[in-house]
């Protein structure tokens, strides 16, 4: 009978050992997947080629965890800025490209800044939404992300 405590002993850090390990995991946040509709495809070639490029890449990098999203995204919204202020009056498959292109942006910014996002105003999505024309901005105005930037 003196082996008994020393099971008991046993069984009881095996039970404490256990119930440790058997807690629920968290279940990882619900996203949506971020895509390129097809109004972004390039049938010729076009001075939005770059912007495209580097918004599939910082997709891309998304899909893969990498920790360059933000970077590529800098990219992108400085190359978007560039081109808003370019172009006088974009016809219409261009504006229907560059809202995409912006939308895309807006939502990878939006799964990788941390929330609440303070945007300091010298960043590139800050200068973005800033130079956005009135015209992409009215499109993007039900946008649940354009709104919480």
């Amino acid at each position: 009978m003196k082996t008994l405590p020393q099971y008991g002993l046993l069984i009881t850090l095996a039970l404490m050992l256990s119930h440790c390990a058997t807690g629920r995991p968290t279940a990882p946040k619900s996203q949506q997947a971020i895509v390129l509709p097809d109004t972004t495809v390039f049938r010729t070639p076009s001075p939005d080629m770059p912007i495209y490029l580097s918004v599939r890449h910082a997709i891309a990098l998304h899909k893969a965890k990498s920790h360059r999203v933000l970077t590529t995204l800098d990219s992108a919204a400085i190359l978007l800025t560039k081109r808003f202020k370019q172009q006088q009056d974009p016809g219409t498959v261009t504006t229907t490209r560059l809202v995409s292109l912006t939308r895309a942006t807006l939502e990878l910014y939006h799964a990788h800044l941390p929330q609440p996002n303070p945007l300091s105003p010298q960043s590139p999505l800050a200068t973005l939404l800033n130079t956005l024309p009135t015209k992409v901005s009215a499109e993007l105005a039900n946008h649940p992300h354009y709104r919480d930037f």
